[in-house]
């Protein structure tokens, strides 16, 4: 199975989107499927995670790495 980077996926769903969708709403929308949210991060980080400035947050990683292994 092929893996896409944070940015890529972000970029990808982005140029697809509703012209109402924002980074921010597109990257709350991607974290909840893992119960996370941006709320308590800085508000530059869904632009930074899209260019691929900043790393996903270690929080969602876990969240991710959890709900991948049940």
């Amino acid at each position: 199975m092929k893996r896409l980077c944070f940015g890529t996926l972000m970029h990808i769903l982005y140029q697809a989107r509703n012209q109402k969708v924002t980074n921010d709403s597109l990257c709350d929308a991607i974290f909840s499927s893992y119960s996370q949210t941006t709320n308590s991060f800085d508000t530059s980080l869904p632009g930074h995670l899209k260019s691929g400035r900043n790393n996903v947050p270690p929080d969602v990683i876990i969240a991710a790495t959890n709900e991948n292994q049940h």
